[in-house]
C-alpha cells in the first residue's frame, strides 16, 4: 500500500490568489517509529505572480527522521508530485536543515545547533511578475540558515506552474500537520 493512501485529511486542495482568504488543512497519520518508514501527503497548490509565501515547519530533530516539503509540477497530472516533477525540496533530513533542487542535484545543509529535540524552519519565497523566484530565504529560530537558497528556487522556473505541493515524512518527525492561509501579501504554510 502507498504511504500516500494513507492521507488522513485535506480540507481544501488549493491555496487561491492573493486577492482572497483561504485555509488548507492537511494531517498525516501518526509516522512509525521506525527510521525507514515514510507517509506523505500531496495537495494541489495555486501560486500567483507577484506574491510573497512563507512556509513554517516545526519538527522533531532527531538524527534519523526528516519532515520535508516539496513542490513542483505536476505534468502528468495523475495527482502524484513524482521526483522527475519536484522543483525544489527542504526541511529536515537526517540532522540537518536542507535545500536541494531535485532537477539539478544542487543541495544545501546546515546543521542545527543542539539543544532541543524540536526545531522550526521558516521559508519566505519572493515571486515576481514574470512568475520566478526573485529570492528565498531560510530562518530557524533567529538564525537565518541556507545562505545561498535563493541560486537554488532560480532553477525552478516558473513558480506559477507549481501546482502540487508534497509534505513528508519518515521516522519518528512527530505528527504533521499543514495549514496555508493565502491572502493579498502572499501565502502562509504552516507544517506542524
Amino acid at each position: 500500500m502507498k504511504s500516500s493512501e494513507h492521507l488522513a485529511v485535506i480540507s481544501l486542495v488549493a491555496l487561491l490568489c492573493a486577492a482572497r482568504a483561504a485555509v488548507l488543512d492537511v494531517a498525516l497519520p501518526e509516522p512509525s517509529a521506525f527510521a525507514d518508514t515514510e507517509a506523505d501527503c500531496q495537495c494541489g497548490v495555486s501560486i500567483p505572480r507577484r506574491s510573497v509565501l512563507s512556509f513554517r515547519l516545526d519538527c522533531a530533530t532527531t538524527s534519523t527522521n526528516c519532515a520535508e516539503i516539496v513542490l513542483g509540477r505536476d505534468s502528468n497530472l495523475d495527482g502524484e508530485l513524482d521526483w522527475s516533477e519536484s522543483e525544489i525540496k527542504f526541511g529536515w533530513d537526517a540532522g540537518s536543515w536542507s535545500v536541494s533542487s531535485p532537477k539539478t542535484g544542487e543541495e544545501l545543509f546546515d546543521c542545527l545547533t543542539p539543544g532541543g529535540s524540536r526545531g522550526s524552519l521558516r521559508a519566505t519565497m519572493r515571486v515576481d511578475s514574470r512568475g520566478r523566484a526573485a529570492s528565498l530565504a531560510f530562518r530557524s529560530g533567529d538564525s537565518a540558515v541556507l545562505l545561498d537558497a535563493a541560486e537554488i528556487a532560480a532553477t525552478g522556473g516558473d513558480v506559477s506552474m507549481w501546482n502540487l505541493m508534497r509534505v513528508v515524512t519518515r521516522g519518528n518527525a512527530g505528527t504533521m500537520a499543514v495549514r496555508a492561509t493565502s491572502r493579498r501579501d502572499g501565502s502562509m504554510v504552516f507544517v506542524k
